[in-house]
């Protein structure tokens, strides 16, 4: 326990009131993992299962093994959220997901000569975070943007993993766009040029700057007729030769990408369940962090386990439970979420 919590009486704390509140966080991990595994159950089910001793053992091993995760997780967390109300961010599936995007983080820091895929990894993780940090305070509305981002940048670095020469292609419009945004507030010559030699004539110098690195895979546009130079053109690109596993998971995230629009666009504001935000931000994350993480593991060379704790595997499981939990969402099991 003294690994975990600061027992200290320091003059900070005396005059911060910055102390653990250790009870408390334990009370929000067993609250947040029990209100996660027993949604959709009825008021009967849930009191049944609370009195189930086996249930007892597997809630207290799944808070045992947050609590024991708490360096990269409860200890970022704030005391009291920006709005009051569920606390997502204590469900395990956003605690493990938090959790790998802070390990992600440490370990950037340590090895800062990640190959070309790094950069792009960490702004991943970055925007996953974002997007954690706005459930966690319930801005859950605003966490769609980052998450539409997070799909955006994933799509890029599987096309980017399959042709590493785009790794430089995209740099250089990247700096096209910058200079046109931050400093001359026009397209440049050198952009101009690229964009009069582009493959595809039926696009907008906007699409183009955003995609046009497209241009440098010799068979794209072979595959690619409509709109490529977009994310559901890469989308598309990728599904062409996908195995049935990875074909199956850029099925789901074109379907969650298209999801996310009514929100950044300000067409949709708020569900009339949290529940609903709650699943989606999770759903979405839940695809593309843990995948990151593994290619980062294995890029610089580490064990994936923290602590000789296997958290990809805790996360499959929880993960697992939250898409029979989405799947079996209807107004009925909503109204009834909430009575």
């Amino acid at each position: 326990m003294r690994q975990l919590y600061d027992f200290r009486f320091t003059e900070e704390k005396i005059i911060t009131g910055a102390d653990n509140c250790i009870d408390y966080e334990i009370c929000k991990a067993v609250i947040g993992v029990h209100h996660a595994n027993t949604i959709f159950l009825t008021k009967e089910d849930r009191s049944e299962k609370e009195k189930n001793l086996e249930y007892k053992e597997q809630i207290t091993k799944q808070v045992s093994e947050n609590i024991l995760l708490r360096r990269y997780g409860a200890a970022f967390f704030r005391r009291i959220p920006v709005i009051k109300g569920e606390r997502y961010i204590y469900y395990p599936v956003p605690y493990l997901l938090f959790v790998l995007c802070t390990r992600m983080n440490e370990l950037f820091i340590r090895n800062s000569s990640a190959n070309e895929s790094g950069y792009l990894l960490s702004l991943i993780m970055n925007k996953s975070m974002a997007a954690l940090t706005l459930l966690e305070d319930r801005f859950l509305d605003t966490a769609y943007m980052p998450c539409r981002t997070v799909i955006e940048m994933y799509i890029k670095l599987l096309l980017f993993r399959k042709h590493p020469n785009l790794f430089a292609e995209s740099a250089k419009f990247t700096y096209y766009d910058l200079d046109k945004t931050c400093c001359s507030q026009t397209y440049n010559d050198e952009f101009k040029a690229a964009f009069k030699k582009r493959k595809c004539a039926k696009t907008s110098m906007l699409d183009f700057l955003h995609y046009g690195f497209v241009d440098a895979v010799d068979d794209y546009h072979s595959v690619v007729k409509q709109t490529p130079y977009s994310v559901n053109g890469i989308l598309q690109y990728l599904c062409h030769d996908a195995d049935a596993e990875t074909f199956a998971l850029l099925e789901r995230l074109k379907r969650l990408y298209t999801m996310c629009h009514g929100y950044t666009h300000g067409n949709v504001i708020t569900a009339k369940y949290p529940l609903l935000h709650y699943f989606e931000i999770s759903l979405i994350l839940g695809e593309i962090v843990p995948s990151i993480y593994l290619m980062l593991c294995a890029d610089i060379g580490i064990d994936t386990n923290i602590d000789d704790f296997d958290i990809l595997q805790r996360f499959e499981t929880e993960f697992s439970l939250l898409k029979e939990q989405y799947n079996a969402r209807s107004t009925e099991n909503f109204e009834k979420a909430y009575r």
